[in-house]
């Protein structure tokens, strides 16, 4: 069964919600992590850190698009029937994981 919000307002307060704790937590992990003061660091860095972010939600957006295409294939094959349950759930379970990308060989 798919998730449905109660109504708008919900559906908002909820994402705010989730995002405030969110943003808590990783600025959290952040600051323990690297052990600096956010606020100190000078206008230049933000601005080259910013850009690197950037251009990582780059490929971020490739490979989610990439697995949607992944599932909608899948979909595909299981309407036409050209698989078992078990193969359509073991290939969406690889698709849908929570594992980290794989050590390049080159690293």
């Amino acid at each position: 069964m798919s998730y449905v919000p109660l109504s708008a307002l919900t559906d908002r307060e909820e994402i705010a919600a989730l995002a405030k704790a969110e943003i808590k937590a990783k600025y959290l992990r952040g600051q323990a992590e690297h052990r600096t003061d956010l606020p100190t660091g000078g206008l230049s860095w933000f601005a080259s850190a910013a850009r690197e972010e950037a251009i990582d939600q780059i490929a971020y957006t490739h490979h989610i698009v990439a697995k949607c295409a992944q599932l909608r294939a899948l979909h595909g094959r299981m309407c036409e029937g050209l698989m078992t349950l078990a193969q359509a759930a073991e290939e969406m379970g690889v698709i849908i994981s929570c594992n980290p990308p794989e050590k390049h060989p080159s690293a």
